[in-house]
């Protein structure tokens, strides 16, 4: 991940662990890395790791602490197989779960072993300790879907999304989206991090 007006200097790097059965990215601060020195969670920029399960639904954004903790969670709906046959590769939803937030805007962390782990509360319906987002619906129009990017992606592609408060529909929050064959641009405002909005986009390649 690049900042865009950070010239060749690059903001975070995710690393895919290959050993793992499900997705698993070690996420590092490159701002306070050394430039060639060796990537681990021993190093003093290590943020933390993006975790799925197995069947690519679920996804937790974990700190660097020794104790498992969720700055963030991800979570798509299942696509119908009558739906795929009908309308193609439809763009999954996404619920985006963030912690709660302090008194200074800075994200709490969740304790993922205990009953507050923000998956297991919204799929059992509970309210969130924080913030709710969901992506905007795209519409359907000459065998595509559309959204309004305004210039700031430009290429289709399924992991195209924005992101949006349910509240306020009109307002995004996040976007994401397509401009060279491996180039991507990633908006973000608050109530996202750029830790939170780089694993939110991450998920997005493990579909």
């Amino acid at each position: 991940m690049y900042f865009q007006d950070g010239g060749d200097a690059i903001a975070m790097i995710a690393e895919k662990q290959g050993s793992n059965r499900t997705a698993n990215y070690h996420i590092f601060d490159m701002t306070r890395g050394a430039p060639g020195a060796k990537l681990s969670k021993k190093s003093g920029n290590y943020m933390g790791k993006l975790r799925g399960t197995r069947n690519k639904t679920e996804y937790s954004l974990l700190s660097s602490a020794a104790m498992k903790e969720q700055v963030g969670a991800f979570v798509f709906d299942k696509v119908s197989i009558t739906k795929q046959l009908k309308e193609g590769q439809v763009p999954r939803r996404l619920h985006v779960l963030l912690p709660p937030l302090s008194g200074s805007s800075t994200p709490v962390p969740v304790n993922t072993n205990a009953d507050s782990d923000m998956i297991s509360r919204f799929r059992n319906g509970l309210v969130s300790p924080g913030p709710l987002l969901t992506t905007k619906e795209p519409t359907f129009e000459r065998g595509q879907y559309r959204l309004n990017f305004h210039g700031r992606v430009t290429t289709p592609s399924v992991k195209n999304f924005q992101v949006v408060d349910p509240g306020r529909p009109r307002e995004v929050l996040a976007q994401f989206g397509r401009v060279e064959e491996d180039k991507f641009h990633l908006d973000f405002r608050r109530p996202l991090t750029a830790f939170q909005a780089f694993g939110m986009a991450l998920a997005q390649f493990n579909l």
